[in-house]
């Protein structure tokens, strides 16, 4: 396990990642891409953005998850913002 799935914004937004494609959070990581994971695809994207906003103070623009591509950028996006929100 990667050392950033060990902190709490990774593991929070793994956890969220894990409840959206209804798998197991084990089985993700902060390097999971998108490609890797059965059913995630936009409309999946959607609903995690979605489901990221309900649990974190944040708010994203179509230009900041037009490129997530997987778990680590979801990550590093709500870092950003919660890190710029403080």
């Amino acid at each position: 396990m990667s050392q950033s799935t060990s902190e709490p914004v990774a593991t929070r937004v793994i956890g969220i990642v894990a409840d959206v494609l209804a798998t197991d959070s084990a089985g993700l990581h902060d390097d999971t891409r998108a490609a890797d994971v059965e059913g995630w695809d936009s409309f999946a994207l959607v609903r995690m953005v979605f489901a990221i906003e309900e649990a974190f103070p944040v708010r994203f623009t179509l230009a900041e998850i037009e490129g997530v591509d997987g778990i680590a950028p979801l990550i590093a996006a709500v870092r950003r913002k919660v890190e710029s929100a403080a």
